[in-house]
C-alpha cells in the first residue's frame, strides 16, 4: 500500500512525485531518504503501533528514540505480563523484544508463545534482539514463533529498518 501512496500522480506537476524532485533538483541520495521517511511515518499512522519488550534501560531509551525519531511511537515495557496486557488490549503491528528480561530467557520465549497462541495478536510482527546467539538460542526462539532474530549488537537503524522492510512485506501479503 506504501507503494501506491508514493507513486500516484502528482497533481502539481502532472508527474509522478519521484520525477518531479528530480526536476527540482534533488539528488537521487535524498529522494531515497525522503521516501524512505514518508513510509516510515505511513506506518506509524496505519498501524496499531511498536512494542517494545526490553530490560536494559540503555537500550529502551537507545531503541524507543529509533522508532520515535522514524515517526513511531513505541509502547516500552520490561514486564512480561504488562507487555501481554497491553498487546492484547491493543494489538501491536510489531513486538521487538529481548531474550534477557526479568524471569530469563524462559520468560521471553512464554511472551512470545503467548502473543502467537492469542487471537488478537498472532498476526504480530515478533523480533527478537539478542546477546544470545548460538544456533540453539536462535532455534528457541523461532520454535516459540519469533519471525526475525536479530543478534546483538544491532544498531538501532538497523532494527528500524528490518522492522519496516517486514511490515511491507506484512502488508503487501494481506493486499
Amino acid at each position: 500500500m506504501a507503494t501506491c501512496i508514493l507513486n500516484t500522480i502528482s497533481p502539481v506537476v502532472g508527474c509522478r512525485p519521484a520525477e518531479a524532485e528530480r526536476r527540482r533538483g534533488r539528488s537521487e541520495t535524498d529522494l531515497r531518504g525522503a521516501r524512505a521517511a514518508l513510509e516510515r511515518r505511513w506506518f506509524a499512522r496505519h498501524s496499531s503501533g511498536i512494542m517494545l519488550v526490553n530490560c536494559l534501560p540503555d537500550e529502551q531509551h537507545m531503541y524507543s528514540l529509533a522508532f520515535t525519531s522514524t515517526g513511531f511511537d513505541p509502547i516500552v515495557t520490561c514486564d512480561v505480563t504488562k507487555a501481554l496486557d497491553l498487546a492484547t488490549c491493543s494489538p501491536p503491528a510489531a513486538i521487538i523484544t529481548d531474550m534477557t528480561l526479568h524471569g530469563g530467557r524462559d520468560a521471553a520465549l512464554e511472551l512470545i508463545r503467548t502473543v502467537r497462541a492469542h487471537a488478537r495478536t498472532e498476526h504480530a510482527l515478533i523480533v527478537v534482539v539478542s546477546g544470545y546467539v548460538f544456533p540453539r538460542d536462535r532455534q528457541s526462539a523461532v520454535d516459540a514463533g519469533a519471525d526475525i532474530f536479530l543478534p546483538k549488537p544491532c544498531t538501532p537503524d538497523a532494527l528500524v529498518r528490518t522492522v519496516v522492510t517486514a511490515l511491507k512485506r506484512m502488508r503487501a501479503d494481506f493486499d
